[in-house]
């Protein structure tokens, strides 16, 4: 999934569910992602961050989250870039049905 501002997931809350995010438009060409890190709003989990094979992109897992309740992730993005890296925190918005 591209990410783009405003983004909006779902999941049910007995889901544990995982998403794919393209930072390909954050990234100045030949840029990388060095590190990532998710951290939940109380009451939903982050259960993994993982940045994905090609270094563009991270994905996350979740889990929890009460019914008809929405939450925020911050996702913190560090680049390779040098000599010195950007940082960039994104905010998305879960719902949960």
């Amino acid at each position: 999934m591209l990410w783009h501002t405003g983004l909006v997931v779902t999941k049910r809350a007995a889901d544990i569910k995982d998403w794919t995010f393209d930072f390909l438009d954050f990234l100045e060409t030949g840029e990388l992602i060095a590190d990532a890190t998710a951290v939940a709003s109380s009451g939903l989990t982050v259960v993994a961050t993982n940045i994905v094979a090609t270094s563009t992109g991270v994905q996350i897992w979740l889990s929890g989250g009460t019914a008809g309740e929405t939450y925020t992730i911050t996702i913190t993005v560090t680049t390779d870039a040098t000599p010195i890296a950007r940082v960039e925190e994104l905010i998305l918005t879960v719902d949960i049905a």
